[in-house]
């Protein structure tokens, strides 16, 4: 849910212009790599590039609707791909090479700018001077695991190649609706999309705080993380019997206590 969204894009923004992909960093675009109804391996990019999706997640057996908001674990998806048509030439010399890069569109040329491209993707993670891999790292709080594949394959007589980096982990959970998140994770994603100023970033900040938007009381809180019905909540004293149009406990002005069971005893 948000979280996903937030760990997408703080990946794309912290990997862009960071590779040999250059700002060429893609969101979830399926066509960036895809494969025909014959099984053979295509793409609509003419540069070499990145692309960025999450995928999976297990929910737990749980009490009630509180597991829609315990969906913490995740697949993080980066791929990189080139092909021999993506290839620019040197009007001083003639030769082509790569787009962006520089090196012959040959097999091992190929080969050697995506384990490049797969290296800077490694670097800009980890790089402490990267704030929005920051974010990334601070929404991936465990990886529990990393898969590496590599396919190459010739189609309609272009080469094309591709590695795919898969890292498996838990991410921090969604808040609920009306939840205060200052001083969070999410709260520094906000942020940075603000400091960022574009103007697609600037719609990602504005629809994430339309869903958050709400004011609730305590009990209201507690009772959409964990998912209760009205009788649950009642029954196990986490909100008022009769609560005013704000949500708040009404007054009580005066009550009557039944005992059972007791005799013999003066009131």
């Amino acid at each position: 849910m948000l979280t996903r969204i937030a760990l997408r894009i703080a990946v794309q923004e912290a990997l862009r212009g960071q590779t040999l992909a250059g700002p060429n960093v893609l969101d979830s675009q399926i066509a960036a790599l895809d494969l025909d109804a014959d099984g053979s391996l295509r793409t609509d990019q003419d540069k070499p590039f990145l692309s960025v999706n999450t995928d999976g997640g297990n929910i737990s057996a749980g009490s009630g609707l509180m597991i829609l908001f315990n969906d913490s674990s995740v697949e993080l998806v980066i791929e990189a791909g080139i092909s021999a048509a993506m290839v620019e030439q040197d009007e001083g010399t003639g030769v082509t090479h790569i787009v962006g890069v520089g090196l012959p569109a040959t097999d091992a040329a190929m080969e050697m700018t995506l384990d490049l491209m797969m290296r800077g993707v490694s670097d800009a993670l980890v790089d402490p001077a990267n704030s929005w891999a920051e974010i990334v790292r601070s929404l991936l709080v465990s990886v529990s695991g990393v898969e590496r594949s590599r396919v190459g394959q010739k189609s309609n007589g272009t080469r094309l190649a591709a590695h795919e980096l898969r890292i498996r982990g838990e991410i921090v959970q969604d808040p609920v609706k009306g939840a205060d998140i200052a001083g969070t994770t999410l709260a520094a994603f906000l942020a940075a999309l603000a400091a960022d100023g574009s103007p697609s970033l600037i719609k990602v900040k504005e629809a994430f705080e339309s869903v958050l938007a709400g004011e609730a009381v305590d009990w209201q809180l507690v009772q959409r993380e964990l998912g209760l019905s009205d009788g649950q909540s009642i029954a196990l004293g986490g909100r008022p019997l009769a609560p005013d149009e704000n949500g708040e406990a009404a007054p009580l002005d005066e009550g009557s206590i039944k005992i059972s069971g007791r005799q013999g005893v003066d009131p």
